[in-house]
């Protein structure tokens, strides 16, 4: 456990996000422990964050992602989940960010953590209507190349989805 009064002032240090970022997250993205992550995931997730800070927070973060160790940062890719999770509205840059740091891992000679499929589901789920279709056509490649065995058909059926279809079936069950 952490000493009250330590957690209380990490959560008051987030009244100057981009102190917040550059100071405790962005160094503890490069080597973080399991405790750490739950200590400061509980911090991200009970705060309140500025989307433009969060956004330009997930910009740094894909870029300290390919500076772990084997070449992924899992701390990196944890707090990008949490991030993910307060479910904003991105920007389109930060979209095309996650697609291409996520094609990145295409040719990864490592087995890939869980954490990293989870948070490819994450994205699909929660921002599969803004993709364009070469960049669904690009996440259906690297999800056919990178496998896991739990989590790969939920990215499939979510990179699929059809609202037109989805809606089109409702109407017809309606009707009968």
């Amino acid at each position: 456990k952490l000493n009250i009064h330590y957690y209380n002032c990490l959560k008051k240090s987030l009244f100057k996000p981009a102190a917040f970022f550059k100071g405790l997250i962005f160094p503890l993205s490069k080597s973080l422990s399991e405790r750490e992550a739950t200590i400061i995931g509980s911090i991200i997730r009970r705060c309140s964050i500025p989307m433009v800070h969060a956004g330009a927070a997930m910009m740094k973060l894909i870029d300290l992602c390919k500076e772990g160790r084997n070449g992924l940062s899992v701390g990196a890719v944890y707090f990008l989940r949490l991030l993910m999770l307060k479910k904003y509205s991105l920007p389109d840059p930060v979209k095309q960010a996650i697609v291409n740091m996520l094609c990145h891992y295409e040719q990864y000679k490592h087995k890939l953590p869980v954490i990293w499929f989870q948070f490819f589901l994450l994205f699909v789920q929660m921002y599969k209507t803004g993709l364009t279709e070469q960049e669904k056509d690009k996440l259906r490649n690297l999800n056919n190349k990178l496998q896991h065995h739990a989590i790969s058909p939920e990215i499939s059926k979510e990179l699929n989805y059809n609202p037109q279809q989805a809606h089109t079936s409702k109407s017809n069950n309606m009707q009968m």
